[in-house]
């Protein structure tokens, strides 16, 4: 027994001489060796040994947080030594832990929504030129198969639940294309959006954007979920087979990195676009009626095919490109800041299979108001229209534009026009919005909502 107890006496002297050795190593080989180590876990067993070992690992000022952080995240600007270790604990612990907002947004759902509007925001900050933000990959694998994207309303285990807080819409509504990935699974319901705000039928009383350029950004989420409803969900029948047959590379994209300057620089215009636009005739229909039929892409009225829809365009800066006829009939209330806005001009074409049918657009993309959240975000508005002036055939751009210009008159300079105005989410990669008849009266004319995202 005395021989057995000094044998193990024996082999914790030389198990502690062997880590007073190892802990004479010098500070920042034993912080590559944790660093090196391939689980978080890990690391904490590791520093556990002894708690001088801890005193090398463990602190703020270790450089084994910040080679964390930048292998997982994007990198931050101006963020100290010190600042890294907190960002990378509270990112693991946070993103391991989804929240559900079945009963409303509280103090834990508003933090864990300022965290991951604070991260889109740094992986739309990264230089244009770089890689694929490590944060959007990071938001990917934490918001897979969760209720967030399944369920894109807040309180909707509720009675009567609170309105969707603006955070709650503007994390949404950055995060559509994760949403409409076919591989995330996202099935939205029908009693995820407001069907009224969506056609913008007059007893809604909700506006996109209203008098004063406020965006509505619970409205852009309605119309953002009718969209999912329908594109992702078979069970509609309406445009979930076109959406699926369309290639991969031509369905939505994670953002494009902006840059550093997110704010009122001017706004910078993807050229090429695809989306589906939406009808219900004849318009406007009661919102009982919307319960039960939402679109005439059922193929139950008028349309025969569903047809995706292209936009090709080009910066055209002559603001002469929106005439004072569009700005009385279209968009009233467009602010006079032409230093601010991109105009441009391109071609509308409808795809299907019995041919395609194009016609030219003509419009502009400005900065919206807002606070932090909202202030990176754009407004687009547009026009297409058959000119009344054409002559012979047209097919190249430039043709579509022979016309005299600017028109002078709604009904005798155009056989056709129909309006679009929308929101572009920050990283210009989609946009939602509603389109309409300028020729109709305001509350009767044929209006639904639309959906394009660049390709």
């Amino acid at each position: 027994m005395r021989n057995s107890t000094n044998t193990s006496k024996q082999g914790i002297t030389a198990t502690g001489r062997q880590l007073n050795m190892f802990l004479q190593l010098p500070t920042e080989l034993i912080q590559n060796i944790a660093y090196l180590l391939p689980t978080n876990a890990d690391r904490i067993n590791f520093a556990q040994c002894s708690s001088d070992l801890a005193a090398k690992i463990l602190p703020a000022e270790s450089h084994i947080w910040r080679r964390l952080f930048r292998d997982t995240y994007d990198e931050i600007m101006r963020l100290s030594v010190v600042d890294y270790k907190i960002e990378y604990q509270i990112r693991t612990i946070v993103l391991a832990r989804p929240v559900d907002f079945k009963y409303g947004q509280k103090e834990k759902q508003t933090y864990w929504l300022e965290l991951l509007r604070d991260m889109i925001r740094e992986g739309l900050g990264q230089d244009e030129s770089s890689e694929v933000p490590k944060t959007f990959s990071c938001l990917r694998e934490a918001l897979f198969n969760t209720e967030f994207l399944n369920r894109p309303v807040s309180g909707y285990m509720m009675r009567k639940p609170d309105p969707p807080s603006d955070l709650f819409c503007a994390v949404q509504l950055a995060l559509t294309y994760l949403a409409l990935d076919p591989s995330m699974h996202v099935r939205c319901l029908r009693t995820d959006y407001d069907i009224g705000a969506v056609y913008a039928l007059p007893e809604t009383e909700k506006e996109l954007i209203d008098v004063d350029f406020e965006l509505s950004m619970d409205v852009a989420l309605d119309i953002r979920n009718f969209w999912l409803r329908h594109l992702l969900n078979p069970d509609e029948g309406t445009f979930h087979i076109s959406y699926m047959n369309l290639p991969k590379y031509h369905r939505p994209a994670r953002p494009s990195p902006m840059g550093l300057i997110l704010g009122d620089e001017k706004r910078k215009l993807p050229l090429s676009w695809l989306g589906y636009e939406s009808c219900i005739c004849p318009h406007p229909p009661e919102v009982s009626e919307l319960e039960v039929r939402q679109t005439c892409a059922d193929l139950n009225g008028h349309i025969v095919e569903v047809e995706h829809i292209t936009l090709q365009l080009e910066e055209h800066p002559d603001p002469g490109n929106w005439p004072d006829l569009f700005e009385k009939y279209v968009s009233e209330f467009r602010g006079r800041h032409d230093d601010k806005c991109t105009f441009f001009r391109g071609i509308q074409t409808y795809h299907g299979s019995g041919g395609d049918r194009s016609a030219p657009v003509r419009g502009f993309i400005e900065n919206t108001y807002g606070d932090r959240i909202r202030g990176c975000w754009s407004r687009i508005t547009f026009v297409t229209y058959e000119s009344s002036h054409w002559q012979g055939e047209h097919g190249a751009l430039g043709s579509y534009f022979s016309e005299p210009w600017p028109p002078m008159d709604l009904h005798d300079d155009f056989t056709s026009i129909y309006a679009y105005s929308g929101v572009v989410i920050p990283g210009s990669s989609l946009m939602v919005g509603h389109w309409w008849d300028p020729w109709a009266d305001e509350d009767t004319g044929d209006k639904g909502p639309f959906i394009f995202w660049c390709i």
